[in-house]
């Protein structure tokens, strides 16, 4: 495995939790 697609891997998940986060948060506004 190489160093640059754990890289990719670890962005693409962070960018998944960030979104995940962002939809949780107006969702608990909109509570």
């Amino acid at each position: 495995m190489k160093e640059e697609n754990n890289n990719d891997l670890i962005m693409t998940v962070l960018k998944v939790v960030i979104m995940f986060i962002k939809i949780a948060m107006v969702l608990s506004q909109l509570n």
